[in-house]
């Protein structure tokens, strides 16, 4: 990637080719999700030197300029953004800070507009029968029980899987399982 243009990671937690606004001191601009990263080392040791969670988005070199004024920054320089997901056809670029129902992620609350799958970081729901759902491979599932199951819909796949909870990331376990609403908590045949 040559810096160039308005693209940031972030494609586990929203999808390749999300449109994300990400704002820092009254400005915003809008971003191409085009990379999943950076890796969890990283996310581990900006939550150890920055506080909060950690979550990480490497974004191009415009958008730092845009938003801090500098040309780079790392994860060190602890800057704190907001994210929140707009429409797939907003244009990317500086934009005037949108206040609609989007979710806006990073500031470690749940608030409305927001829930687990569009801001992982921030939102810890009740994972137990959560058919109806959406939810992909990789969904943190931090503070559930280990071996936990349960069924949604995955956007990636476009169609139900079953996934468990083990090492604080749902992981998928079967697509189309044979009975998604009766998958939940323990396992069953009813995830298979």
């Amino acid at each position: 990637m040559n810096g160039k243009w308005w693209y940031s990671t972030g494609a586990y937690s929203f999808g390749c080719h999300a449109k994300l606004e990400l704002s820092a001191n009254g400005t915003c601009v809008v971003v191409d999700v085009v990379d999943n990263g950076p890796s969890p080392w990283v996310e581990k040791k900006a939550a150890n030197a920055c506080g909060g969670n950690g979550y990480t988005i490497d974004a191009s070199p415009l958008v730092t300029k845009a938003l801090f004024g500098f040309s780079c920054t790392g994860w060190s320089d602890c800057a704190e953004i907001q994210v929140r997901t707009v429409d797939g056809s907003t244009p990317t670029g500086p934009t005037t800070c949108s206040s609609g129902d989007s979710a806006v992620c990073g500031n470690t609350d749940c608030e409305t507009g927001e829930d687990c799958t569009s801001c992982p970081s921030d939102c810890t729901c009740d994972p137990t029968c959560s058919y109806g759902t959406t939810g992909n491979n990789g969904d943190s599932c931090v503070g559930v029980s280990a071996e936990t199951w349960r069924c949604v819909y995955s956007s990636r796949l476009g169609d139900d899987v079953s996934q468990v909870c083990r090492n604080g990331k749902w992981l998928s376990y079967h697509v189309s399982p044979k009975d998604c609403s009766s998958c939940c908590g323990s396992y069953s045949s009813s995830c298979s």
